[in-house]
């Protein structure tokens, strides 16, 4: 029996992650311009289902909350209530 290296094999997944295109909603794919946009609009506090809307037809909350994972974008926590 092998032993498994995780650390190795996530940094193997990670990098083929990065160069790997995601089909998107009718054969569109995450283009370089799209994650810009996601990672601005993130980063400027959009949420999920606002950034999906502005990218346009056929993309959903759950595609930018998958490819936000994917690239390691930080989670925002709320505290209390939310305005």
């Amino acid at each position: 029996m092998t032993t498994v290296d995780w650390n190795t094999r996530r940094e193997k997944a990670a990098a083929s992650m990065s160069t790997q295109k995601y089909s998107g909603p009718a054969g569109d794919t995450w283009s370089t311009e799209k994650v810009a946009y996601l990672r601005k609009r993130w980063d400027e506090g959009a949420e999920a289902s606002q950034i999906a809307r502005e990218l346009g037809r056929g993309y959903t909350k759950d595609m930018v909350l998958g490819k936000k994972r994917r690239l390691g974008l930080h989670t925002r926590v709320i505290y209390g209530n939310r305005k």
